[in-house]
């Protein structure tokens, strides 16, 4: 009867397991009682046993003594027969779902499934990972309103991911995290995230330790933390990783050598770090990423794309760039007395400085842009030279009696568009004048282009 009932006990609790609940071990000890075997690798050899009841005996038992047998079952898995191995892995299972061990789990019944999960014995490796995923999904909903309890941020968002966007879960640890050390143990139950953010908060090893328990994490950013060279060492066992952002962070050149490991990185961003240029390549080398590597300066434009001539499109508040007085329109020539053809320029110089640092800015401010039109008939004259200029063409002589000049264009105006066309030569100019149909011809120019020197100071990157 004492058999019959411990079975009964068995199968309620795996049921349970399978239909998204569970039972605590607190249960088990209650029901069964605390029984240590009198010889534990017997007792492990048994989850093979001809004898279905001896095979239950010896699962229940293992299960009561807790996480003391673990070494023993990894030791003797490979020897267990089929059912002996899926016996061995619920009873992993069972201690690490425990509520003895809660989220945390010791460590050790989770990470010896990890472990399990990367054998090379395929049928091992393939129940592990199916243990972990059914125990993620027991506990994963628990983890996630305890995260967010502690002020994390769990969301689907819109992420840059080297050079394309796309959804993914992200949780976001920032300056509103209130929780302990401890409570991070809940972050590798949240199989469903793909992205984590970190920001703003005193980290330690301990800290990267629990995160290198997420094994199915794809992107990791890190932001103005105090980011060690000896956590690098947990962040390389997130294999699964494709993505590494880490922003202002005391990361120095031995601490890029650690994360040669990663080589699944499609894409490796390292802004305001400690390390060498030369660091960084020999990363991207090892990993073959896409490398992103900055001192870490900051301007706050974005610009019209190669190989259109540097223009601003827009300025973003309280950047270095809007506090100097840059504003939309303007067109960088120079920086530094660097000439700059393009926005690739731009950001090549740039990301030579560290923020704080100041610099001289070369513009060409054309001003307000203006709209006028001439009716173009089988009479009309145009009689105005133009030469190339940066925004477009430059006005250099027009005679009065010239049809543009009658619709308001002088000397020195400056013609970026004609007829809803861009011209950039005196040939492209005549040119669609040519071209344009009989009837009004629109016109967009600059009456009061400027030549100006800027100074600037750099801040960060958001």
């Amino acid at each position: 009867m004492h058999s019959l009932s411990r079975t009964a006990v068995h199968y309620s609790l795996v049921a349970a397991i399978f239909f998204g609940s569970y039972l605590s071990l607190g249960y088990y000890q209650q029901a069964l009682g605390q029984q240590t075997p009198p010889n534990l690798a017997d007792e492990v050899k048994q989850l093979s046993s001809r004898r279905f009841i001896d095979r239950e005996q010896a699962m229940l038992n293992l299960i009561d003594h807790g996480t003391a047998v673990i070494p023993e079952i990894v030791k003797q898995l490979e020897q267990q027969n089929f059912e002996g191995i899926t016996r061995s892995l619920h009873i992993l299972s069972e201690l690490t779902l425990s509520d003895k061990q809660g989220f945390r789990a010791n460590g050790v019944p989770r990470q010896s499934l990890e472990t399990l999960a990367n054998s090379n014995h395929l049928r091992i490796a393939r129940q592990a990972a199916s243990a972990l995923d059914r125990i993620n999904i027991v506990r994963e909903a628990d983890a996630i309103r305890g995260l967010t309890k502690l002020g994390a941020r769990y969301n689907r968002v819109y992420t840059r991911v080297g050079a394309d966007s796309k959804y993914v879960q992200q949780i976001h640890l920032d300056s509103g995290w209130r929780g302990e050390a401890e409570d991070l143990y809940m972050l590798p139950w949240v199989a469903s995230a793909e992205e984590l953010l970190v920001e703003e908060l005193e980290l330690d090893a301990q800290w990267f330790e629990i995160i290198s328990r997420m094994r199915k994490l794809t992107s990791l950013v890190v932001k103005r933390c105090p980011l060690t060279d000896e956590s690098a060492k947990y962040i390389a066992k997130l294999t699964s990783l494709t993505n590494l952002d880490i922003r202002y962070c005391p990361l120095t050149d031995s601490g890029f050598d650690s994360l040669h490991p990663l080589k699944k990185l499609a894409y490796v961003k390292l802004y305001g770090t400690k390390g060498t240029k030369e660091g960084a390549l020999r990363l991207q080398q090892a990993v073959k990423a896409e490398l992103d590597f900055r001192l870490g300066a900051f301007l706050g434009v974005g610009c019209r794309q190669p190989p259109a001539a540097c223009y601003i499109e827009s300025v973003q508040p309280n950047t270095g760039a809007f506090k100097a007085g840059l504003i939309v329109g303007d067109i960088i020539t120079a920086f530094d007395d660097r000439t700059v053809k393009d926005f690739n320029d731009l950001r090549t110089i740039i990301s030579g400085h560290r923020p704080g640092d100041k610099s001289k800015v070369s513009i060409t401010r054309i001003g307000v842009p203006q709209t006028a039109a001439y009716n173009k008939t089988e009479d009309s004259i145009v009689k105005a030279r133009v030469k190339p200029h940066i925004a477009g063409v430059v006005v250099e002589e027009i005679p009065e009696d010239c049809a543009l000049y009658k619709a308001g264009l002088r000397k020195g105006h400056v013609v970026t568009n004609l007829h809803l066309v861009e011209v950039k030569t005196a040939e492209e100019f005549q040119k669609v004048l040519k071209d344009a149909p009989l009837g009004p011809v629109r016109f967009v120019y600059s009456s009061d282009p400027k030549e100006m020197v800027i100074e600037v100071e750099f801040g960060e990157w958001d």
